[in-house]
């Protein structure tokens, strides 16, 4: 027992009595299969000849000691290969081997040479644009499996970076009957006092809409009130948040100027005849309105008042007053009397 073959795969065995023999092999040489089949051969009596036998091995397959895996980086809705990514390699065990390992342009990386056993793969680093994957991909190499391991590794897209800005409506009103106003101008100053934009006007509907303002405080001042209204005095602050999605809105009135406001009425001038007779007139950028007093004596019919009128504008005729002449004469004199003080006091102003 325990013949094994020398260096030149031979073995040789002498002084074997006349008989049946057999070689029956134990252990094959390494990289080949053990025969099951025993070689028989005899020794015969009075026959001294040396019996030669040949034993034949079959070649085993080759047992792969290692393997490899393909790692391929897509993206998770369009299946688009991604370079850059980058990986570490984790045995089953918890230890990094490899780190660095990163996907080339076809977003594909290759890893040889893998003892068999589970491993890990990692990112920790994800394509420019994509979230990084914090579960990590697993994979087996087998002993007796020489098949490439591919692991498909998948990331999400991030989501676009929306700019950290807001917007403002201004909507301008009447105080008294809310409506709407046109033509009322704005500057729009910061918390700091500066001026961020300026002659911004209200448009047909009152409105005045502001964009790409960066979070903070602000103030719209009124610079010019529409036309008939009170210039307002103060501001009206607001504020832009973090993360806003919907316009600020900013509600601004006017008070209507009223005829109790001298600077309101029209300039009047009063001037007299060759016959001592009192005339006033109305001075207005659109009407020059005339008022002649009724002459002494003279049918009430004949009592007019007419309209001395600007180029291009309407003339509009005014109903007889029917009144006598002395009381028109002391009507008209306190009218004139109360427009020249009131004028002179405009002036003086």
């Amino acid at each position: 027992s325990n013949l094994t073959t020398d260096d030149n795969g031979e073995i040789t065995v002498s002084n074997l009595s006349p008989g049946e023999y057999s070689f029956k092999e134990i252990t094959a040489p390494t990289g080949y299969d053990k025969t099951e089949i025993p070689w028989d051969f005899t020794i015969e009596k009075d026959l001294p000849q040396k019996i030669t036998i040949t034993a034949e091995n079959t070649k085993s397959p080759l047992i792969p000691t290692t393997g490899s895996a393909k790692i391929i980086k897509q993206d998770s809705e369009s299946g688009k290969t991604l370079a850059g990514a980058e990986f570490s390699l984790i045995s089953e065990t918890g230890e990094t081997l490899q780190s660095k390992l990163t996907t080339n342009k076809d977003g594909e990386l290759e890893i040889d040479n893998l003892a068999p056993g589970n491993y890990l793969i990692q990112e920790t680093k994800a394509p420019e644009g994509y979230q990084l994957e914090e579960t990590a991909w697993q994979f087996e190499i087998k002993a007796d499996d020489s098949t490439q391991i591919t692991v498909i590794a998948e990331n999400t897209k991030l989501k676009p970076i929306e700019p950290d800005i807001g917007a403002v409506r201004l909507i301008k009103t009447d105080s008294e009957n809310g409506n709407r106003l046109s033509g009322a101008v704005f500057s729009l100053v910061d918390a700091d006092g500066q001026v961020v934009q300026a002659d911004l006007t209200t448009d047909d509907n009152g409105e005045i809409f502001v964009d790409n303002l960066v979070p903070g405080t602000y103030s719209f001042k009124e610079t010019s009130a529409p036309e008939g209204y009170e210039l307002a005095e103060h501001s009206w602050e607001f504020q832009i948040e973090q993360k806003q999605t919907d316009a600020v809105k900013v509600y601004a009135e006017n008070t209507p100027l009223t005829t109790d406001d001298a600077s309101f009425l029209p300039d009047s001038e009063t001037t007299f005849d060759e016959n001592g007779e009192e005339t006033t007139f109305l001075i207005d950028d659109n009407l020059i309105e005339e008022r002649k007093p009724k002459q002494k004596g003279a049918d009430d019919s004949k009592t007019t008042s007419e309209q001395k009128i600007a180029s291009n504008q309407e003339v509009k005729i005014l109903p007889a007053t029917g009144d006598d002449s002395n009381a028109m004469k002391f009507i008209f004199g306190g009218f004139a009397t109360l427009l020249s003080l009131m004028y002179l006091n405009k002036k003086t102003k």
